[in-house]
């Protein structure tokens, strides 16, 4: 709340950019509490000890199931409303490959950070995701390398200063995930499988951005658009790990995938 109030008050003060940013990481932070609260909190059975439901892959489908509904319910009402804006549909090969590298990035960007946030501190898992933005030059840097058309052109460059600031930030995570593994005596938290989780899901998160950025780029393609065309292809591209990728479910339980947790609990 609090960072939702300081960024609204940056925005009416003029710092665009400042506002956005605070909102942005108070979102984010709020969500991932939601979120650590539904994979390992929640309580599903006092009598078989069960808490959360750790099925990472499949609340990710069913969220972006849900914000197709959503999204198409916005544009709807857009269209009928006095400020009528009509969809940019997609045409173009190009247009369409964009689309889908977006929804698989996205996928494997939320799926595995909720598959490591149900395995890890959400502290820790928020210092891992503060790698996104070097990740995100690194990736930038080798797209442009191997002259990928579109992808990893940028309209800036980052000064040594940024990239300094960067590099820090990155040591402080590492440094902060070899302190959580060393101190850790609980058997039941999967540290590493959890970091190799959330390395996974801030390389997809980089490569997510500048597929965004390729949308909204040449593409002129809306956010809202967007998001609502590349909604159901994510949860088509999440349905493999979530019938197929066996992982650790509740203490004193199997090993199962997250259609066999959902079916535990249904």
């Amino acid at each position: 709340a609090l960072a939702f109030a300081v960024g609204s008050m940056l925005m009416l003060a003029g710092r665009q950019t400042l506002g956005m940013l605070a909102v942005y990481f108070g979102a984010q932070s709020g969500f991932n509490l939601y979120m650590k609260i539904v994979l390992s909190n929640t309580l599903v059975s006092k009598e078989l000890g069960m808490e959360g439901f750790p099925a990472a892959f499949f609340l990710t489908a069913v969220q972006q199931v849900v914000t197709f509904f959503a999204c198409s319910i916005m544009i709807l009402a857009l269209w009928l409303s006095p400020w009528r804006r009509k969809p940019r549909l997609p045409t173009t090969r190009r247009e369409f490959k964009a689309i889908l590298l977006f929804a698989f990035a996205f996928a494997a960007n939320h799926g595995f950070n909720n598959f490591s946030m149900s395995l890890l501190d959400v502290s820790l898992n928020l210092v891992l995701r503060s790698c996104i933005p070097l990740m995100t030059v690194l990736l930038q840097a080798v797209l442009r390398a191997c002259q990928v058309h579109g992808y990893g052109v940028s309209d800036g460059k980052s000064t040594s200063g940024e990239l300094v600031c960067m590099f820090l930030g990155v040591l402080c995570a590492a440094l902060a995930t070899v302190a959580e593994s060393r101190g850790s005596v609980d058997p039941t938290q999967h540290i590493l499988l959890g970091t190799l989780m959330g390395v996974l899901s801030i390389i997809f998160a980089a490569f997510n951005m500048i597929c965004a950025a390729e949308l909204g780029g040449d593409l002129k393609i809306e956010p809202l658009d967007a998001t609502c065309y590349s909604s159901l292809p994510a949860a088509v591209f999440l349905l493999l790990p979530m019938f197929f990728l066996r992982h650790p479910s509740w203490p004193g339980f199997v090993s199962m995938t997250d259609w066999q947790g959902f079916r535990q609990v249904a």
